[in-house]
């Protein structure tokens, strides 16, 4: 970010450039002071012309570095988009991070991807990217760090690449995999790349013909060590749903209490509504303890999701005081299911210090359309194992078709 002020559009004085090392992962980098009067943030814009096989695209992926410095959890560093066919302020958060206590936090290597709608890109001749410091100090101390800020096109046509380290996926129907991910070296260096994403973009006449989605880690078979020299180490696979314009078929803020609002607790010591400013990103939220002899948590019914094909749960939750061994968890069943089968679909671990993670999103595996299903079961839970239960997940939830 040592050109920022070449390629970026500012929005004040609040934006400044700084090599000090506890905030920059390069050589330098650049901070945007969070003020009361207003967001304060960077914007480049990219003509879509520019880009060379914008038709062989599937999705952008911005790759970035942050450091979150004095942000409270009222406060955020965000990055957002948005193309020149949509108005001024229409940006889309694709990242948000603040945190409950304060704390100065070097996040290295995130990536987002935008999925791109093709309607809108036969229209469109600009792409944008903001960085953001959504602040209210009166001082501009509401800090956030950028560095090292990339913007990627994922193709997902094979590409013939000799001794590298791929990532794949096929459906249940299809002959061949499609490679999302490769990687190789011209040095034969030794290089770890954290919170690499790839998109899988969805054919929807695929889905309605198909039952199974898999996914491949290869050392490509064209390696060529006698010995098996050429090694690929693959750690934390994850597979997230993203959804676009999504309709919100059931949401709750947690602005009342849950218990009069249709959730239902595992006990009543463990889930206990809270307005608790440091770790609520709204208003007010749901705070559920982890106490190691009881069962920490409480779930919802949301009706009639038969008509819907897709199922994503976006949430915000904060951990305090967890450790490396718990975890908040979001969990889900259909009426279908057992009883008492409920499945994981995001855990959360602990070990990090106190955190406040906003806009998560989890993708339901199993629509319910196959699953025969017409009420889904959200459950929100902390396995935690505190003897004084002092292990906390607040939460606020959202469920989008």
């Amino acid at each position: 970010m040592n050109n920022y002020t070449s390629h970026w559009i500012a929005s004040g004085e609040g934006i400044f450039a700084t090599d000090d090392t506890a905030f920059c992962v390069s050589s330098s980098c650049v901070g945007i002071g969070g003020y009361s009067d207003g967001d304060d943030w960077l914007v480049r814009s990219t003509p879509l012309l520019l880009i060379p096989n914008l038709e062989r695209i599937t999705s952008f992926v911005v790759q970035f570095d942050v450091t979150i410095f004095d942000i409270e959890s009222s406060n955020a560093c965000q990055v957002k988009y948005k193309y020149d066919t949509d108005a001024d302020t229409d940006y889309k958060t694709i990242a948000s991070f603040s945190s409950s206590d304060l704390k100065h936090i070097k996040l290295v290597n995130e990536t987002r991807s935008i999925l791109i709608d093709k309607s809108k890109l036969n229209q469109s001749q600009v792409l944008s990217i903001k960085l953001e410091a959504h602040g209210d100090s009166s001082s501009g101390g509401d800090l956030c760090f950028f560095d090292n800020v990339y913007l990627f096109g994922q193709v997902l046509e094979n590409e013939i690449i000799w001794n590298a380290c791929q990532v794949k996926y096929k459906y249940d129907i299809d002959a061949d995999y499609r490679t999302i991910a490769s990687f190789s070296s011209a040095s034969s260096k030794h290089i770890k790349l954290v919170n690499e994403t790839g998109s899988i973009l969805v054919e929807q006449n695929k889905l309605n013909d198909s039952q199974v989605l898999l996914i491949k880690l290869e050392a490509l078979a064209d390696g060529d060590s006698s010995s098996g020299g050429d090694l690929c180490f693959f750690d934390n696979v994850y597979l997230f749903g993203e959804a676009l314009d999504s309709a919100i078929i059931w949401s709750d803020t947690m602005d009342t209490d849950p218990m009069t609002n249709g959730w239902i607790p595992s006990n009543n010591e463990s889930v206990v509504f809270t307005s608790t400013s440091a770790y609520c990103s709204s208003t007010s939220c749901v705070e559920i303890s982890g106490y190691s002899e009881l069962e920490n948590s409480m779930y919802h019914i949301v009706p009639d999701v038969d008509r819907c094909f897709d199922l994503f749960i976006q949430f915000d939750v904060a951990l305090v005081d967890m450790e490396s061994e718990n975890a908040c968890q979001v969990m889900y069943r259909y009426d279908t299911d057992e009883d008492d089968e409920f499945f994981s679909l995001s855990s959360i671990g602990g070990g990090n210090g106190d955190q406040l993670k906003m806009q998560n999103m989890a993708s339901i595996p199993i629509n319910p359309q196959h699953a025969n299903a017409t009420n889904l079961y959200v459950r929100l839970k902390n396995n935690g194992d505190s003897s004084s239960g002092n292990v906390t997940a607040p939460t606020t939830t959202t469920a989008a078709e």
